[in-house]
């Protein structure tokens, strides 16, 4: 697909902001309004005996399925990117059809280690991030699919309160997010200037929805 027909597609589903926000990326500037999300998943969402699941897998991901992994993403060589997040102990969990990994979704159960609200995670905590589903299984349910069974194995192991971020331009992602019941805790900007200028603003806060005395996390830049 040439760069042209990448922009149009990109407009098409509200991505462009977030296209053009990549590029001051490359070149050293991070300008980055996000939201910052708790997932409380309501079982009714997408129901995990829905029959139209029943041929795919779930199953934890290790560093020897880093290439099938990397497969959904036709668009980035993430290969390495893969392998250092596992070597790091972050955790992929995955739906397999056959032989074939159709999504996987990652999990960090250390820390929350987005740039703006990094902190270590307790022992009730996960940080969830990178979805992928490649091109062809789009739009059958596959990834909210995934995000309950991850949600149902991290509760199994009384990791009760999740949490992720989303770009505030990446429609689909933030549509995803609605899908699967996310609730927004705050609303974000962080800014990075070449690596050495860092700032985090809150711009709008939510009611904390985790129904204890433990407040949401706080980004650690001032």
């Amino acid at each position: 697909m040439g760069r042209i027909q990448r922009y149009r597609k990109s407009l098409a589903n509200g991505l462009l902001f977030h296209k053009i926000l990549q590029l001051f990326t490359s070149a050293g500037i991070v300008i980055e309004p996000y939201y910052f999300y708790q997932e409380l998943l309501p079982p009714e969402v997408t129901p995990v005996t829905d029959r139209r699941f029943e041929d795919f897998e779930f199953f934890e991901a290790g560093i020897g399925d880093a290439d099938g992994i990397a497969d959904l993403n036709p668009n980035a060589d993430l290969r390495k990117e893969i392998q250092e997040d596992f070597t790091r102990g972050r955790r992929c969990f995955a739906l397999r059809r056959g032989h074939e990994i159709v999504a996987a979704s990652w999990c960090n159960t250390r820390e929350i280690h987005f740039p703006p609200c990094r902190r270590p995670l307790g022992d009730n905590e996960a940080y969830l991030y990178r979805m992928e589903t490649p091109p062809q299984y789009r739009g059958h349910d596959l990834a909210p699919y995934l995000r309950t069974k991850c949600h149902e194995f991290l509760n199994s192991s009384g990791r009760e309160l999740l949490y992720s971020y989303t770009d505030y331009f990446n429609r689909p992602a933030v549509r995803f997010k609605e899908k699967i019941g996310a609730r927004i805790l705050f609303v974000g900007l962080y800014v990075e200037l070449f690596g050495m200028v860092k700032k985090n603003w809150i711009l709008s806060r939510k009611q904390d929805l985790t129904g204890s005395a433990k407040p949401a996390p706080e980004p650690s830049c001032p």
